[in-house]
């Protein structure tokens, strides 16, 4: 039986992160539930909020955002 691999762009590159189907349920447990609860534990839920939107790429401060590279 042929081994089945999860795909994951990774941001800002043209790499692919391949990760094998056995492992992608347990990974996206603790990137999905995990992190974010630990990090309303430590920072609050404002500033938890707060990154989440900086880091996902949405305008909440003017002049902070995230656009594509202009290819010269």
């Amino acid at each position: 039986m042929k081994n089945r691999t999860v795909d994951f762009q990774i941001p800002f590159t043209n790499k692919v992160l391949a990760i094998d189907d056995e492992l992608a349920f347990p990974i996206l447990i603790i990137v999905g539930f995990i992190v974010p609860m630990l990090s309303i534990a430590l920072l609050g839920l404002n500033v938890t909020l707060v990154l989440g939107l900086l880091l996902s790429g949405y305008i909440i401060i003017p002049g902070i955002n995230i656009k594509n590279k202009n290819e010269e």
